[in-house]
């Protein structure tokens, strides 16, 4: 047959046949566009004069659903009508399979395999013990304004996850908000808000490498004798972009001991070692997460492939091409 295939590039890429070239782009609504025209690959039911289409006049149609799966359906316009039979030149079996230009990739198969593996290491010295008390100055709250912001804020050592708690001298409070402003491991912004739904010692999870502000938004019931104070908790960051997924712990050393850590939280990239800080443990950590650029691109990746790897099946099985020669 002489026909290669050579992919490059995604969302416009061309298709090359010794001398004959295609430029195609998609699109995430299921299509792909050869030379100006349109190929669907749908997964809903199309019956021929009966399903409605917005897809341009002279668009092609395929579907995976059982109805309409063994046809070929062509765009009027409005509705999708059935695409009169090709009479293939040869059988389809002895088409030979169409290949990425790696030549491994069959086309039913996966285009590219993506890995999203990347690895990081952190040590931290010395690490303070948790503590409610740390994080600034003590907050009396009888008659106190609101809002009101912590003064004399303290920094965590680490970046690690806050924590907070209410001294209610008569059990009166029964409304609050506490809002911490400040900076992740990877420099983007975070905030975290405390509500009296959670109880008067609250236990945050999102991770502060710096924090700006701590705030009493609002508090109802407060008297004398009511106190607010904040620190910072045992759930240790580590330095990873913004968006990444899939944190895992490889490897934890507290004080040249190996151990495991005791929990993970891979939605804000933090751990928990199993030898809590005490203000001389010291941690090395090796990590693993999953890159947000590579995540999208792996996705993008996956769809180009599917909608393609479609429309060439659908096209093979209903017709041989020519050869170029």
């Amino acid at each position: 047959m002489g026909i290669k295939t050579l992919f490059k590039g995604i969302g416009t890429t061309f298709i090359k046949g010794h001398d004959r070239k295609l430029l195609f782009g998609h699109d995430d609504a299921g299509w792909i566009e050869i030379n100006g025209k349109r190929h669907y690959v749908l997964t809903t039911a199309i019956t021929a004069n009966v399903t409605v289409t917005t897809a341009p006049v002279g668009s092609i149609g395929k579907t995976t659903h059982a109805t309409g799966t063994s046809s070929i359906f062509v765009s009027d316009g409005s509705k999708w009508q059935a695409f009169a039979a090709i009479t293939p030149l040869e059988p389809a079996e002895n088409v030979p399979p169409l290949t990425d230009s790696s030549g491994g990739a069959v086309a039913n198969s996966t285009i590219e395999v993506v890995t999203n593996s990347n690895a990081g290491y952190v040590f931290y010295q010395n690490i303070t013990a948790a503590t409610t008390t740390a994080g600034a100055t003590q907050l009396d709250l009888n008659a106190v304004a609101e809002p009101s912001a912590m003064s004399s804020v303290v920094q965590p050592d680490v970046p690690r996850n806050v924590v907070i708690n209410f001294t209610d001298a008569n059990a009166s409070i029964d409304a609050f908000q506490v809002d911490v402003v400040g900076t992740a491991p990877d420099g983007s912004a975070v905030t975290e808000q405390f509500l009296f739904a959670g109880g008067l010692d609250q236990v945050g999870s999102k991770i502060f490498a710096k924090v700006t502000s701590f705030t009493l938004t609002s508090i109802n019931g407060n008297g004398a004798g009511d106190l607010l104070d904040v620190g910072y908790g045992v759930k240790l960051g580590v330095p990873v972009p913004a968006g990444s997924t899939g944190l895992s712990i490889v490897k934890l050393v507290a004080n040249a001991i190996e151990e495991a850590a005791s929990a993970t939280d891979a939605t804000n990239n933090s751990f928990t070692a199993t030898t809590a800080p005490n203000a001389t443990n010291d941690y090395e950590v090796w990590f693993e997460y999953s890159h947000p650029a590579i995540t999208a691109l792996t996705a993008a990746v996956a769809e180009l492939a599917a909608t393609l790897n479609a429309t060439l099946l659908a096209i093979k099985a209903n017709a041989v091409m020519e050869d170029d020669a």
